[in-house]
């Protein structure tokens, strides 16, 4: 079974892909004893231009060494890169949900956009409704919402505890109940 199986990220990485970062980290482990260490680290990125500090690598280190033994295995170089792509995989999906609500593509959600939305949905809200879940997202004041807007409201909507997560953010309620649910 491959590492991608066993800590269910199969989705994530591709066979090819897993075995050329395995490649990759046996290029940065030198003495080929399945981690790597300080010392390792610095080679391979003096190797690659860069010039770091004893501290530096040790904060490296000590940033990716989730069992606390002072060197880097594969499995913790593996949840770096899937965390990564996952969160890049994420932020595609939201930048597709964030078209489905631009529906004329600028760039915003417009308050044309967004009661086109609902009204599309079969959702029964009145005009001052569809405006008030604008205003409430848009943190900029200039009637519309941008994408960074659009993140922002998602990063504190999921900073609250429940039941609070829905009183103020209208429009994240209805977003989360159109299409989270079909991610």
């Amino acid at each position: 079974m491959s590492q991608t199986e066993e800590n269910g990220s199969s989705a994530i990485l591709s066979e090819s892909e897993l075995k050329d970062f395995k490649a990759a980290f046996e290029l940065f482990d030198r003495d080929n004893d399945g981690t790597i260490t300080t010392k390792e680290l610095g080679t391979a990125l003096k190797g690659l231009g860069q010039n770091p500090t004893e501290a530096e690598l040790q904060d490296l280190i000590l940033e990716l060494d989730e069992d606390g033994n002072g060197t880097i295995e594969f499995e913790e170089l593996m949840a770096l890169i899937t965390k990564h792509n996952y969160n890049v995989e994420r932020n595609i999906e939201m930048k597709q949900i964030f078209q489905l609500f631009d529906r004329d593509q600028d760039g915003y959600i417009s308050l044309q956009d967004l009661t086109l939305v609902v009204k599309t949905s079969g959702a029964k809200l009145m005009e001052s409704e569809i405006e008030n879940m604008l205003l409430e997202a848009d943190l900029d004041g200039d009637h519309r919402v941008d994408f960074n807007e659009f993140i922002s409201i998602i990063v504190s909507l999921s900073q609250l505890d429940p039941p609070y997560q829905y009183s103020h953010y209208s429009f994240l309620l209805y977003f989360d109940l159109i299409f989270i649910k079909k991610i």
